[in-house]
């Protein structure tokens, strides 16, 4: 690091385990060496700090906050204000203009039914050919 001194960020990457330089620069930077020491003794004092246990009120109020939001999300009240009704309404109203009821089947009888069935396999003409053979009579008949 030839004349340039560790950020802050660098340093808390560090720390953490993040990034790691494979540089000497902490050895022979007095500056970025007094930074690092600091911060570990702010992040040893912040753990001391995190260590000790809490008190029996703190724990109460964490108890009786777990229970309030059981209770809460119980009572049907799992999202806020009318945020459920809105949802609602949108998909109702998104269902009604996208649905089509089906389309009612052709009624035929079995007599025209087979003899669709018939004609279409007696036929030495491929299905698909027959637009094709249509657009060519339509020309013949001009």
């Amino acid at each position: 690091m030839d004349g340039m001194h560790y950020s802050d960020d660098e340093l808390l990457d560090r720390m953490y385990g993040i990034r790691e330089r494979a540089d000497n620069h902490l050895d022979q930077c007095q500056e970025c060496r007094g930074r690092w020491s600091a911060l570990g003794k702010s992040r040893a004092a912040e753990l001391n700090r995190l260590g000790t246990e809490p008190g029996e009120e703190i724990l109460l109020k964490q108890r009786a906050a777990i229970f309030e939001k059981i209770e809460h999300r119980s009572r049907g009240q799992w999202l806020p204000g009318p945020i459920p009704a809105f949802a609602t309404a949108a998909v109702c109203l998104v269902a009604s203009f996208l649905y089509q009821p089906a389309p009612r089947p052709v009624e035929i009888s079995d007599a025209q039914f087979f003899a669709e069935i018939y004609s279409v396999a007696e036929s030495n003409e491929p299905r698909a050919a027959a637009p094709i053979q249509n657009l060519f009579q339509g020309e013949q008949q001009r």
